[in-house]
């Protein structure tokens, strides 16, 4: 389907069999109602935007309320929608994932005519599973009772969200960009791993679960705790991971660091802590602001409180510190519970 080419005839010329041939056109909208699965082909609303004032939309939905359907993709085609992606399918699937394919917002809608009148991306409802690739992405608010694959393919290429939209996702959920931004404050995360080139922000309405960091900048702003389970990629260069939010940090004995370069976990004057999920001991360096635990070193900065774990916790003072209030730990910053205490 393409709706880039309008038709320059006249009504006589059409009448007569001539087809048009527009060098331009505004994009025609197009809609696909279903109560059967979809595999969707190429489908163009605008291919070369360079003039005018391009739009074209698609919408996909089920022709029953209620009735899920799924949409796939078939090999080596590729979707150019200008305007808003909209996806009505009630629960069902969505795998969309040739890196040709280039959106203008994306989102979708319980009522496919509210998407229609105005004219913007509204929440996906009961939508499932998520594999979408496409040539840099702005996503439109979306509700999945699933798992999340979003790639923004192009080397130069973002992870966006429209502006007062929500993201949120049960399952899991992989990001990949050159930057990911998905800082809306509505946004609920259950696990998420981020692959960025530059850097990534996220913002959670509570707590998360970080299963793979593969960025040099990482910011996350949660209300919650964010726990840090899995595995954290160095390439060689250091990793900054900041919690911006008052939720502070939670580190499981599951992380691992793979690569040579440093990873630094900082807080702000937000954050409620680092707190160490773990019961095998732990050395806190506070002169270096190093902690070492499990044959692994990380570094810390700014947090309002250090959490230990369940095995003894050795604290190492900085020369500047003549000792720690041992009975009252929690309200000098330090809180552990199995403690041996010496001066660098």
């Amino acid at each position: 389907i393409n709706t880039d080419r309008a038709n320059e005839r006249t009504d006589l010329e059409v009448a007569n069999g001539k087809n048009g041939n527009a060098t331009r056109s505004e994009g025609g909208n197009v809609t696909l109602i279903s109560d059967a699965d979809i595999s969707l082909n190429t489908i163009t609303t605008d291919s070369v935007c360079t003039v005018g004032n391009c739009t074209g939309n698609l919408f996909v939905q089920s022709r029953t309320s209620g009735k899920k359907i799924s949409i796939t993709q078939a090999d080596n085609t590729f979707l150019t929608i200008h305007g808003t992606t909209d996806f009505s399918i009630n629960g069902g699937t969505l795998n969309l994932t040739n890196g040709q394919n280039t959106f203008g917002t994306l989102g979708g809608s319980d009522e496919a005519q509210a998407g229609r009148a105005e004219n913007k991306t509204i929440t996906l409802g009961k939508t499932g599973d998520i594999r979408l690739t496409g040539f840099g992405l702005l996503l439109g608010s979306a509700d999945i009772t699933g798992s999340a694959r979003l790639t923004a393919a192009g080397a130069q290429q973002s992870l966006m969200q429209v502006a007062d939209t929500t993201f949120k996702i049960t399952g899991d959920t992989e990001l990949t960009a050159n930057t990911i931004n998905l800082v809306n404050n509505g946004n609920d995360f259950a696990t998420i791993s981020v692959e960025a080139a530059s850097s990534a922000r996220i913002h959670d309405m509570n707590g998360l679960t970080v299963n793979r960091v593969n960025t040099p900048n990482f910011t996350l702003t949660t209300v919650d705790a964010a726990l840090f389970d899995g595995s954290i990629i160095t390439n060689g260069q250091p990793v900054s991971i900041t919690q911006a939010g008052a939720g502070g940090v939670e580190l499981a004995d599951g992380l691992i660091k793979n690569g040579t370069g440093a990873v630094k976990f900082t807080g702000t004057a937000l954050s409620t802590g680092l707190r160490l999920l773990s019961n095998q001991d732990a050395t806190w360096d506070l002169a270096s602001k190093t902690l070492v635990w499990n044959s692994k070193t990380f570094g810390f900065d700014g947090f309002s409180a250090l959490i230990g774990g369940g095995g003894k916790d050795t604290v190492s003072l900085s020369p500047s510190m003549n000792a720690i209030d041992l009975e009252n730990t929690s309200a000098a910053g330090f809180l552990f519970s199995n403690i041996e205490v010496f001066k660098a």
